[in-house]
């Protein structure tokens, strides 16, 4: 096991890492970097950081993206280099933090509320809703955490299709940021998990199929044709969404 210590702007961390991991995957899974379009796959060029420790030497991949005074400084792209030692980092294309909390409503909510929520290649947009009244009661805006993967939809297609393991980290940072806002909210109106009574989800046919963590190479390949648009209605805790009484109705965006 080895010790990466990671300084992003004013802040340090201290991850753990074993022999052979990709240093933007640990960086992404800690919410460390977030500036990759190819999604780490070394043709974009932005995952940039300076290795102040232990410096491994620059391949032909970074060799095009660097000068010569970057290279001998330690400026190195963070998906090139699998970890073989304890590593100091500064990084360079820092995690942009984006959206927040806004409360809607000051009214008390009755005991049912509805959860609505779009799901974008880029954003997370959600609002609880009393179910009883219709009055929106708060809203809480996200990055989608799957743009670690890339930024757009077919580099994610393809990260996909590279294994199931792949295609389930996917679905699980989907269905965990999306916990996450639950809980959030609902613990600013002093509400439990229990009053979720329904959650309505829209996103376009490829983000719904990530977030069930569906096969997706009728998608990536022409005719580009898929089984269906939306599942039918379902316990939302069938795919890990920790409210137990809601049901989940997807539609296609």
């Amino acid at each position: 096991m080895f010790k990466i210590t990671v300084k992003n702007g004013e802040n340090i961390s201290h991850v753990s890492a074993n022999k052979g991991d990709n240093l933007y995957r640990l960086l992404a899974k800690h919410e460390l970097i977030d500036n990759a379009p190819c999604g780490g796959k070394g043709t974009c060029g932005k995952c940039r950081v300076k290795i102040t420790h232990n410096c491994p030497d620059v391949d032909d991949v970074e060799d095009k993206f660097f000068t010569d005074t970057e290279i001998d400084t330690g400026i190195r792209l963070a998906c090139r280099i699998n970890i073989e030692h304890d590593l100091s980092v500064e990084v360079i294309s820092a995690f942009k933090h984006f959206g927040g909390i806004k409360i809607l409503s000051e009214k008390a909510p009755t005991s049912d509320i509805n959860f609505a929520l779009d799901i974008g290649t880029t954003t997370l947009d959600g609002i609880l809703i009393d179910a009883v009244t219709g009055t929106r009661l708060i809203r809480m805006t996200r990055m989608n955490p799957q743009k670690k993967y890339g930024a757009d939809v077919f580099t994610r297609l393809n990260f996909s299709l590279e294994s199931d393991e792949k295609r389930n980290t996917l679905k699980e940072i989907i269905v965990s940021d999306i916990n996450l806002m639950l809980t959030s909210m609902l613990k600013r109106l002093d509400c439990d998990l229990d009053s979720v009574k329904k959650i309505a989800v829209s996103a376009n046919t490829t983000m719904i199929h990530m977030l069930l963590g569906r096969e997706v190479s009728k998608l990536a390949f022409a005719p580009f044709v898929t089984d269906f648009l939306a599942p039918p209605d379902m316990p939302a805790k069938e795919i890990g969404i920790i409210c137990e009484k809601a049901t989940l109705m997807i539609s296609a965006a």
